[in-house]
């Protein structure tokens, strides 16, 4: 079932409706009202006043301004009180616990020299906490991103009833999943082909190998429908900060990759 929640935009959104309503059947000396709009006061500070009533909106000549005060919920809700955001800190207390217990374990699979690891680890990571609408209402929603990152001795399942055994460990707090994307891991290629290409790379670069890395995709598992083999070939770097601010990489790297797979597909 659809669930609809009101916050403050949609009863301001309501108040002007009603006010500009109400200004059009009569004779008032106001022009209009409307939302947000950047006021300059006398001491030269900015205000944004929720809603705002004007004499003239085009000579920007303002009778007053409303702020909004009221809750994201119901005022005989009996939850009111019940602070979301507040709330949602004592899961991420929880995650966190569960984070070093995660990144303890670890695989059996190399990983780059330049990662500063030796073997593939697993990953819990919180990336994103969204909550609250304005510092003046008590929040009645918060939301909580997690990535999980698991090393190819892990299980999806195994990874996921964790995850829920230990947010359900929280007492007193009420939440729900809504929405879940996952990749089952895969086991690494160990056909002669990737010792292959290994050589290739060690020709063209002068230094090579074969190591895990902690990334995901579904390319695997169509190729696995497909019968072929799936390995990967990058320029990914340590520094590179992939996925992040300012990522990039070397133009030589780029080069040198358009040579590896020129000599890696065209060689008997």
């Amino acid at each position: 079932m659809l669930t609809v929640k009101t916050n403050e935009r949609e009863f301001m959104s309501q108040v002007i409706s009603w006010l500009n309503e109400f200004l059009g059947a009569g004779t008032y000396p106001f022009e209009l009202a409307s939302s947000d709009p950047s006021v300059k006061v006398s001491d030269k500070k900015t205000k944004f006043p929720d809603v705002q009533i004007w004499l003239n909106r085009l000579a920007q000549q303002g009778f007053c301004g409303w702020e909004l005060k009221t809750p994201a919920t119901a005022v005989d809700d009996t939850e009111l009180l019940e602070n979301a955001a507040e709330k949602a800190s004592l899961l991420t207390i929880a995650l966190l616990d569960l984070k070093n217990k995660v990144v303890k374990r670890k695989s059996e699979i190399d990983v780059h020299p330049e990662t500063g690891l030796s073997k593939m680890e697993a990953r819990l990571n919180i990336n994103m906490i969204k909550g609250g609408l304005k510092v003046n209402i008590v929040p009645d929603e918060c939301l909580i991103s997690i990535d999980r990152r698991l090393i190819p001795e892990e299980d999806v399942e195994d990874a996921r009833k964790e995850l829920i055994d230990t947010l359900s460990s929280v007492a007193d707090v009420r939440w729900e999943i809504e929405k879940v994307s996952s990749i089952p891991t895969v086991s690494p290629c160990e056909d002669p082909i990737v010792n292959e290409l290994s050589t290739v790379v060690r020709q063209v670069t002068g230094g090579s190998g074969k190591f895990g890395e902690m990334g995901s995709g579904d390319l695997p598992h169509i190729v696995a429908e497909w019968g072929g083999k799936e390995f990967s070939l990058g320029v990914i770097r340590s520094e590179c900060n992939i996925h992040g601010k300012d990522e990039f990489v070397y133009q030589k790297d780029i080069e040198d990759l358009a040579i590896v797979i020129s000599r890696f597909i065209s060689d008997p």
